[in-house]
């Protein structure tokens, strides 16, 4: 009896255990699953001279293996963005955040659209991923004033106290942003309208110089622009060239007796063989002859009496500090 005690404890003992089939079944892990999770970062329009704030970028991994990665912009060193980090490795089930930075717009440059663009590409090392593609996007924006025609030149001589010459200057704007524009000129001699003007983006617009000499001689003025709002680039100078003259008009008259000139300070006035008196210039007082205002211009005025009539019977004529005399026959 006791035998088969001990017979039956063995045979229980080299069973083999319940489910040992000498089989791993330990289940493998999921491969590595590179997710970036967009495909354009547009970071809009920037004022010239400022940079355009920070983007960010997630490389994850939604597999069970960890991967690596590297980065690269299209246009390299001249890139207008830097990358951090631009490689490294991602965990299971993780994900890194990359930050694309860019960098400052030009104080100088064109607005053409997307002229700050890239090409980012991130490529892992994980078999059969294809390079993940991120297009980066960014215009420059501001104002751009030309003067079409920065040298105005009245080539006619033009007479002091005359009519007004006026030649218009072109300004344009080929920036992107409408702007508040003013000019003004350094020369008293030349005048442009007062006041301030809009000058949309993309438009041209006329602004009139008006010449008008004080004195004779070359006269020029520089003519100075500003204007509000983001600049591409420096405003434009502009000038203004003319010359003044002081231009008689002449008499036509028959000299066939004893003929007077006499000069006061502010006009000077002829006796005509007629008997009569001519002056030129300014009437300061705000009489000629009697009473009578005589307007100022480049041409002589007879000097006339309280009735209107010429001034007649004149045989002398006397200067004093500011006036001229006549004396008169009767």
């Amino acid at each position: 009896m006791h035998s088969n005690r001990l017979f039956l404890f063995l045979a229980l003992a080299v069973l083999p255990a319940c489910g040992d089939n000498g089989v791993d079944n330990t289940v493998p892990p999921e491969p590595a699953a590179p997710l970036v999770t967009t495909t354009m970062l547009d970071f809009g329009s920037t004022d010239c001279g400022s940079a355009a704030t920070v983007r960010a970028l997630v490389v994850a991994n939604t597999g069970g293996e960890a991967y690596s990665f590297t980065t690269a912009l299209a246009g390299g060193a001249s890139s207008p963005y830097i990358v951090t980090p631009d490689a490294g490795s991602v965990g299971p089930q993780s994900q890194i955040v990359l930050l694309v930075i860019p960098k400052p717009v030009p104080a100088v440059s064109a607005t053409t659209a997307n002229l700050y663009g890239d090409t980012l590409t991130v490529t892992t090392e994980v078999e059969g991923d294809v390079p993940h593609v991120v297009a980066l996007q960014q215009s420059a924006r501001g104002v751009i004033i030309e003067a079409q025609n920065p040298a105005l030149n009245f080539a006619t001589a033009q007479p002091v106290g005359g009519a007004t010459q006026t030649l218009q200057l072109m300004l344009s704007n080929s920036g992107n942003v409408s702007t508040t524009v003013t000019a003004t000129s350094s020369s008293d001699a030349f005048s442009m309208p007062s006041g301030s003007f809009t000058l949309d983006a993309g438009a041209t617009i006329a602004r009139a110089v008006a010449f008008s000499p004080l004195a004779s001689g070359p006269l020029a003025s520089e003519l100075a622009i500003t204007a509000t709002g983001p600049l591409c680039a420096p405003l434009p100078t502009a000038t203004a060239t003319g010359t003044g003259t002081f231009a008689g008009t002449a008499v036509d008259v028959t000299l066939t007796g004893p003929l007077f000139i006499r000069k006061g300070a502010a006009a000077i006035c002829v006796r005509l063989v007629s008997g009569h008196v001519a002056c030129l210039g300014s009437d300061q007082v705000g009489v000629r002859g009697a009473g009578v205002g005589v307007p100022s211009g480049p041409a002589p005025n007879l000097v006339r009496t309280i009735t209107g009539a010429p001034l007649d019977g004149v045989v002398e004529l006397a200067s004093g500090r500011s006036e001229v005399c006549a004396r008169r026959t009767n």
